[in-house]
């Protein structure tokens, strides 16, 4: 039966519910915490409360799950609210909506609070609605534009020249009753448009303060390092070609590489022939013993810094007595060498020094020592070179450590001219596993041991093989592990090509196969891009919890969010001490000079 055929019928009271349980739902709440405050009650009916723009209102998805969430619970989901849109995705979702509870049940309250035989008013059909005052159907015909003009014409027919004669007539009239003016309109006064400029401008400053706010958030995100190893296969060109299909899920052809290294050196004799001559001079030794102390001729006594001289005739040295420590005085003569087989020559022209005798025992020299107190002189030094059987020696050894020290630096610089010339990106396995080297061989001219000679020349050579790879095959493969290594909410926002690090288990034990693991680093930082979903999410909880704030409030709010390292908020006009509650005048961006800065990074990588 229509409802309509039946006026007199009466309004169906509002349905009371009883034993249930009404929750006050947060703006951001998410489901899963609704889910559990639902799971605590035990009661059959559960009815939210929930606020316009809140985030369970804003996705149908949500609404399906929570509602088969508690349908398995065996309890009945309604919600209370006067969100439209979420009115609409709730019918949608097939949940019960009401659109006020009674005044015994307010948002402010806790949200376990319990409350009992409250009404709750059912809200209206958003489709089908029915209305008392439906209009009924006009049976006259309707009027087109055409007629209604029509119409208008045949009462107000006008022509040109009535209208002129009309015109003519009133200007006639209007000239004989016409009375001088009494008012004369001159030029404003300077007062008085400064007053009109002054009022114009505080009108438009009131409009601009009042309508154009705006406010800029911007934001450094929390950024970490994260790390992604994989296993790699390198396979021989030769032996699986330059597209290798093997078991493993990462595989890159690598290049065998061969090369002989090749070295030359010119090597400085330190043999020395002295024709110089020597320091001279005189020198006390002083006996502290209670007995004398004999010395042979030729006995050495050095400084400190190693220079030797020689007494050149014995010398006995008295005791020491009560009367005071014995001494005797002799001449020295520098040697050829110091202590370390360098030339004294003129370095023995010294000044009065303190000499100990080095043939003695340590505790011996404490009680005999010389002093001189007076300068040594005469030395002079005139050096010629000669090449002795350690020269040769040394210079084979050095030989061999600079063939070893190239075994890295030159195969680099000869897959460096392969990448320059062919346009390739080549890359040299630089592990001691991967790069294997034959005993150098050495060229020494033994014939000029005695050779009188400031320098000669060594010659060596070593032959070195190595492991080549294409290093964008391999860092697209460990770009890619990291993309899923990253959190989803996050962006990878730089991949550090220098942090690639290698370490073999497996060489060759397959042929032409080299088994190893690869690790990168990146950074990834959270999103804060509205073309991303979670970014998007983010900048649309910072507007709503900011807007209306001050800056202050504002800045320590979003400074908590754990997405953010830093933040900084600027506002137009820059006196306006709040954020607008237009969300379109609040702008979230990310910090353009952090970023620049991790893509110049990047990029130089």
């Amino acid at each position: 039966m229509d409802p309509h055929d039946s006026p007199s019928q009466e309004p169906s009271p509002i349905r009371q519910v009883s034993k249930r349980k009404v929750l006050t739902i947060d703006l951001d709440e998410e489901i899963t915490s609704i889910f559990e405050r639902i799971q605590k009650l035990n009661t059959e009916d559960v009815f939210l409360l929930v606020p316009e723009r809140a985030v369970l209102l804003q996705s149908v998805v949500n609404l399906n799950i929570l509602k088969r969430k508690v349908s398995e619970l065996n309890r009945t989901l309604s919600i209370i609210t006067s969100d439209p849109i979420g009115i609409k995705l709730a019918l949608k979702a097939g949940v019960p909506v009401f659109d006020q509870m009674s005044p015994t049940v307010t948002p402010g309250e806790k949200k376990n609070e319990f409350h009992s035989e409250e009404i709750l008013a059912p809200i209206e059909a958003l489709s089908n609605e029915v209305d008392e005052d439906e209009p009924e159907r006009l049976i006259e015909r309707k009027l087109s534009i055409f007629d209604i003009v029509q119409k208008a014409k045949k009462q107000r027919n006008f022509s040109i020249d009535s209208i002129r004669k009309f015109l003519s007539s009133s200007s006639k009239d209007s000239a004989l009753f016409k009375e001088p003016s009494r008012f004369a309109v001159g030029a404003p006064s300077r007062k008085t448009l400064g007053t009109l400029v002054v009022a114009s401008l505080s009108i438009l400053f009131v409009i601009s303060y009042i309508a154009l706010p705006g406010a800029t958030v911007i934001i450094t995100p929390q950024s970490d390092v994260i790390e992604q190893g994989i296993n790699v296969t390198l396979a021989n060109v030769n032996r699986y070609g330059t597209n290798p299909n093997l078991d493993s899920e990462h595989t890159v052809a690598y290049y065998p590489l061969d090369i002989t290294l090749q070295k030359t050196l010119d090597y400085t004799a330190t043999g020395e022939i002295f024709n110089g001559t020597n320091a001279t001079g005189t020198a006390t030794f002083i006996n502290e013993r209670s007995t004398p102390w004999t010395l042979v001729a030729f006995t050495r006594i050095q400084t400190e810094d190693g220079l030797v001289f020689r007494t050149q005739s014995p010398v006995t040295v008295p005791s020491a007595t009560s009367a005071g420590f014995g001494s005797a005085t002799a001449t020295v003569i520098a040697d050829d060498v110091d202590a370390y087989e360098r030339v004294i020559g003129q370095r023995g022209n010294i000044e009065a020094s303190s000499f100990f005798l080095p043939a003695l025992r340590e505790e011996s020299r404490q009680l005999l020592y010389a002093r001189s107190s007076a300068p040594m002189t005469g030395g002079s030094t005139v050096v010629t070179l000669k090449i002795t059987q350690d020269d040769l020696d040394a210079s084979a050894e050095l030989m061999k450590k600079i063939l070893k020290d190239a075994v890295v630096e030159e195969p680099e610089k000869a897959v460096a001219q392969q990448n320059q010339l062919n346009g390739t990106s080549l890359k040299l396995l630089n592990l001691s596993d991967a790069i294997q080297m034959q005993e150098p061989v050495v060229d020494v001219p033994t014939n000029l041991v005695e050779a009188i000679q400031d320098q000669f020349q060594v010659s060596g050579t070593l032959k070195v093989s190595g492991v080549v790879y294409n290093s964008e095959d391999l860092f697209t493969i460990l770009k890619e592990e990291l993309e899923h290594r990253k959190s989803p909410e996050k962006l990878l926002i730089k991949v550090d090509e220098d942090s690639i690090s290698h370490e073999i288990f497996s060489f060759n034990e397959i042929p032409g196969q080299i088994k190893m693991t690869s690790k990168i680093k990146g950074i990834e930082a959270y999103a804060i891009d509205p073309s991303d979903e979670h970014g998007a999410q983010l900048i649309k909880k910072i507007k709503e919890h900011i807007a209306g704030k001050t800056i202050t409030e504002a800045e320590d709010y979003v400074q908590n969010l754990e997405e953010v390292n830093k933040v900084e908020i600027s506002s137009w006009p820059v006196w306006a001490p709040t954020i607008p509650t237009v969300f379109e005048n609040i702008e979230v961006e990310v910090d353009e000079e952090w970023l620049r800065g991790m893509t110049e990074e990047e990029t130089a990588s």
